[in-house]
């Protein structure tokens, strides 16, 4: 009986591995689990609330420039909870990310890249530096760009049917990624590649790789007609979502490298130093001699390289380049790293794995700037739920120029459409909108100075200062942002300037 239990669990000590790679990674974000939502988080959660009640955009009468399944995603865990339910979703994405990558990994190089694979994907997947232990889009993203690579190889190495099923459905999670983060081209790039180089290198075999190219390209449509019968459903208004996807996003780098000195700023501050602390660099060099090792499959490793190529161009062209940008290099790269390591001699993977422990554990000590962003997050928080205490259910509020997750915890709509700064920068006439929303009946009952009306070089003419002198009055500073109300209004419990946080 015991060398028979002995048995199994030998048998099934890759599988149990793989489990613990993916408790790992729970265990490692669960300091974060009860942090008050974040900038993006909340404020996807908010918008998508509030999604299809009419008006002249995407989801309504608020602009954002995120892809409907991520609405669709937020919109669900504020059903089912608000914060608790994003982080559930955020911890559950990492575990299931942990066995995507495991299983990219064993298709090609065995079990034991699999579980190196998964270790790798664990740590990185739920890196505070990468601030991928909270619940950003790309760590959401990840999973159908993750499912279409793994589909793209194991449908290659099927037959008839099921190859070309495995083949469709790698076209539909392709753009089932783009769907979740617009920038997530990488794995429509692999499969570019990969049915490329098959019918470049097929010879007598073309026809079988042109089948596959055409059930690539169905399932692509099938995904492209799920999103156009989504728009008609929804009477999404012509225009507005390709300028949502698109034409904001030329419009806000635009304006984000009008500077070069301070593009350059951004990318070391937000993803170098980041990419360094969080072992992703690390990683990323084993991950070399891994794509190395693929030589003798010229498909399989132009597909691995199309994808890290395309997750590095979506990293380069974000503009912003926030640190969680970097997760959509983590699945290619633990992926590659996994390979590497299961041909390595012992010593070199004891080695390996105390390196990688070192960055699992000094974690939260090399992330300065996600105690920053959960502190900020906090002070939102307190914000919103002042006002919320001191509000009637009619009124409204605006925060100027930027944190979402404030309006998200006071409760209260909006009735300026753009709730982020750079959409108040990038898009044509938002400041005049910003002005004659100020001056007219509909202006905001309340309004954060989160921001100064000069951020961002923005109000040059001191207009909206004037406008927010002439119609408001300071009734509080709560950690230090003051709280203004509409000198028309009255709330109770809105004393002069008392003071509170936390």
């Amino acid at each position: 009986m015991v060398g028979e239990a002995r048995r199994l669990i030998r048998r099934h000590t890759p599988l149990l591995l793989v489990l613990g790679a993916a408790a790992l990674a729970v265990v490692l974000r669960a300091p974060w689990f009860s942090t008050p939502l974040g900038n993006d988080e909340a404020g996807l959660t908010f918008v998508s609330a509030h999604a299809h009640g009419g008006g002249p955009f995407e989801y309504g009468s608020t602009f954002i420039d995120r892809p409907p399944l991520l609405l669709g995603i937020f919109h669900l865990a504020g059903e089912l909870g608000g914060t608790a339910a994003v982080r559930t979703f955020g911890a559950m994405a990492v575990g299931l990310l942990v066995f995507l990558v495991a299983l990219v990994a064993r298709e090609l190089g065995g079990t034991r890249a699999a579980v190196g694979a998964a270790f790798i994907a664990a740590v990185l997947g739920s890196s505070p530096a990468l601030t991928s232990v909270l619940t950003p889009a790309e760590l959401l993203a990840v999973l159908p760009s993750t499912a279409s690579v793994l589909a793209l190889l194991v449908g290659r190495r099927l037959v008839g049917g099921r190859s070309l099923a495995c083949f469709a459905l790698a076209g539909s999670l392709a753009v089932a990624a783009l769907l979740v983060k617009q920038s997530f081209g990488d794995a429509l790039l692999a499969g570019a590649v990969c049915l490329g180089l098959g019918l470049y290198l097929a010879g007598s075999d073309r026809g079988g790789w042109l089948r596959s190219a055409a059930a690539y390209g169905a399932g692509v449509c099938v995904a492209v007609l799920g999103l156009e019968l989504w728009e008609q459903l929804y009477g999404v208004p012509d225009g507005t979502a390709s300028y949502a996807l698109l034409g904001f996003r030329l419009d806000g780098l635009g304006v984000l490298s009008s500077s070069l000195g301070a593009v350059i700023d951004r990318m070391v501050e937000r993803l170098l130093i980041p990419a360094l602390a969080s072992g992703l660099v690390a990683v990323a060099i084993v991950a070399g001699f891994g794509l190395r090792q693929l030589s003798g499959a010229r498909v399989v490793q132009g597909t691995i390289a199309a994808w890290a190529l395309g997750g590095g161009a979506a990293v380069l062209l974000g503009g912003s380049y926030w640190s969680h940008y970097l997760i959509e290099l983590v699945p290619v790269l633990a992926v590659a790293a996994g390979v590497a390591v299961s041909t390595a001699p012992k010593r070199l993977v004891q080695v390996a794995a105390a390196v990688l422990a070192v960055f699992a554990l000094s974690g939260p000590s090399l992330a300065p700037a996600l105690g920053e962003s959960t502190h900020a997050a906090g002070e939102a928080r307190d914000i919103g739920s002042y006002v919320s205490g001191r509000s009637r259910p009619d009124d409204s509020i605006y925060v100027l120029y930027s944190e979402p997750n404030v309006i998200y915890y006071s409760g209260l709509k909006t009735p300026f459409p753009y709730a982020w700064s750079l959409m108040v920068r990038a898009v044509p006439g938002a400041q005049h909108e910003l002005r004659a929303l100020l001056e007219s009946r509909a202006r905001p009952t309340w309004i954060v100075g989160w921001e100064s009306p000069s951020s961002y070089g923005l109000d040059a003419s001191e207009r909206t200062a004037d406008l927010l002198t002439r119609h408001y009055r300071r009734v509080a500073s709560v950690c230090g942002r003051p709280i203004l109300l509409r000198e028309d209004v009255h709330r109770p419990g809105a004393a002069p300037l008392p003071t509170a946080c936390g």
